[in-house]
């Protein structure tokens, strides 16, 4: 629903969310319904210089793909309304000299598997849900197998694909994963891009591009943490991926790793990956699925070791800190699904 700007004061901003190099997000909350929402704009120093042109481009590409795929069930957080903000206006208590884009969108249940950097600079355990329920979930969802979020991240790629859309920058900022269902919700789709074949100036860019990603950011490469603290930094949020070096390094570790069978089949996909080997992602989600099965069966084995169990527990506890209360998360109901074999 396009609105004019005047119509942005229907959702009254209850605080800041997060930031990052393209947006800022605040919470908000429906006046006319009560109903809580997310609020997102260009980062105000992109508007200041007249930077966020790039911004604004992402932003309506997120749009289209939200009507494109509206629906109760869809992955994607759906969008409410938008409205473009004219010089001189201050819903959020600011003015500049550039329109921008004000997007309005669902606001996700859950937390983000890994919080804003703006905030782990703050010493915040921004990279706990990362560790807890996608890359080593020790103990797992009572209803659900381990590494429901790798599965869900590959099908929401999946069906970008089917709509010829590479889905890019689907790092764990951009994931929320809700404990009650085990479910995840994409919010922000801005990396998304069509597929372009290799030419003298740049390397393709292609379904294997995202294939990356998941590897990068949603299989474990070691065992889990060994103490409740280790589960807090994120994981492969190093630096924005490069091709050809990320998918060497992942080759060399699963050479290395004393996981026999995980190495040898996780090696096998991330060359074929290299090699943009892949001729369609059915042959992918088959290979792709396989691995995750054993990895599973690696985490089956880990969940007998009771110290292991009792530090993710340690670790999971560290959800009831005062940084995760600005999400819509409950650390005492949402994670009944986690607390299977516990006293009461």
């Amino acid at each position: 629903m396009e609105l004019e700007q005047s119509g942005l004061s229907r959702f009254k901003l209850d605080g800041p969310l997060g930031e990052g190099a393209d947006c800022q997000v605040f919470a908000a909350t429906d006046l006319e319904d009560g109903v809580p929402v997310v609020v997102k704009r260009p980062h105000p120093m992109l508007i200041v210089h007249g930077q966020h042109a790039d911004v604004q481009r992402r932003l309506s590409l997120s749009l289209e793909l939200q009507r494109a795929m509206s629906s109760a069930s869809s992955p994607l957080a759906g969008a409410v309304a938008y409205a473009t903000v004219e010089p001189g206006f201050a819903y959020f208590g600011d003015t500049h000299d550039h329109p921008y884009l004000v997007v309005v969108e669902e606001r996700a249940r859950g937390l983000p598997l890994v919080g804003s950097a703006a905030d782990g600079i703050k010493r915040n355990p921004i990279g706990l849900p990362q560790r807890l329920f996608a890359l080593h979930p020790v103990v797992r969802h009572f209803a659900w197998p381990r590494f429901s979020v790798a599965r869900d991240v590959l099908e929401i790629g999946c069906t970008f694909l089917d709509l010829g859309i590479v889905l890019l920058d689907a790092r764990p900022q951009n994931v929320f994963f809700d404990p009650r269902n085990s479910r995840i919700k994409l919010i922000d789709t801005g990396g998304a891009t069509k597929a372009r074949p290799a030419t003298r100036r740049r390397p393709a860019l292609d379904a294997h591009d995202f294939y990356l990603e998941l590897f990068k950011w949603y299989l474990p490469m070691d065992n889990p943490p060994s103490t409740p603290e280790g589960y807090t930094a994120p994981h492969g949020m190093d630096s924005v991926p490069r091709f050809e070096q990320d998918l060497a390094a992942l080759r060399r570790t699963y050479e290395a790793t004393p996981w026999r069978v995980i190495g040898e089949s996780g090696g096998a996909i991330v060359e074929r990956v290299r090699e943009r080997g892949y001729s369609s992602p059915s042959e992918f989600r088959e290979h792709f699925l396989r691995l995750v099965g054993q990895y599973e069966a690696r985490y089956d084995t880990l969940a007998s070791d009771p110290a292991r169990v009792a530090v993710w527990r340690e670790a999971r506890q560290l959800l009831a800190l005062p940084y995760w209360r600005k999400y819509l998360f409950d650390p005492a109901e949402d994670l009944v699904a986690y607390r299977a074999g516990e006293s009461s």
